[in-house]
C-alpha cells in the first residue's frame, strides 16, 4: 500500500527484494539475516525483562 519505497516495512522490503533476485539465494539468505538479526539481538539483551515480565503476568494474586 505504501508506494515509497523508504517507508517499507523490512519485512515489505525483503519480499520486494526477493522478487527481484529471486534466482540468488544466498543474496535472499543474507538478507533474510540482516532484516531478522536486529529483531534477535535485542530480544538476547533484554532476554531476563521478557521472561520476568511473562511469568508476572501468569502469576494470579
Amino acid at each position: 500500500m505504501v508506494q515509497n519505497e523508504a517507508m517499507r516495512t523490512l519485512p515489505v522490503g525483503l519480499a520486494f527484494f526477493q522478487g527481484r533476485y529471486s534466482a540468488n539465494v544466498p543474496l535472499l539468505a543474507a538478507a533474510a539475516l540482516i532484516v531478522a538479526l536486529p529483531t534477535v539481538l535485542v530480544y538476547i539483551l533484554f532476554q531476563r525483562f521478557f521472561i520476568r515480565g511473562m511469568l508476572g503476568g501468569a502469576i494470579k494474586g
